[in-house]
């Protein structure tokens, strides 16, 4: 199962439990691998490969999502890219 876990401000270490988890059918996730928060419109991006339609992609969720919630906003890639190479997306960066 696929997830973000989401834990409080000031948790530094140790067995913590999350105080939100977003996970489920409707968030599509598949292989979540980074993440960035833009505090400026108050939303989580998170780069993720999809199944359907497959690729890899970006979804965007409200910051303060919970549970099995679908993104608000997708952007994905295909497959492949110009040159028949995959199209892959790690790492997120938000700029002002």
């Amino acid at each position: 199962m696929s997830r973000v876990l989401v834990f409080a401000p000031g948790t530094t270490s140790g067995d913590q439990a999350p105080a939100r988890e977003l996970t489920g059918t409707a968030t599509k996730f598949n292989e979540p691998w980074g993440l960035a928060i833009n505090p400026a419109d108050g939303n989580l991006y998170v780069s993720d490969y999809l199944l359907t339609p497959p690729g890899y992609a970006v979804e965007v969720y409200p910051l303060l999502a919970n549970g099995n919630q679908a993104p608000t906003r997708l952007f994905y890639t295909s497959q492949t890219g110009d040159a028949g190479s995959p199209v892959q997306v790690y790492a997120i960066a938000i700029g002002p």
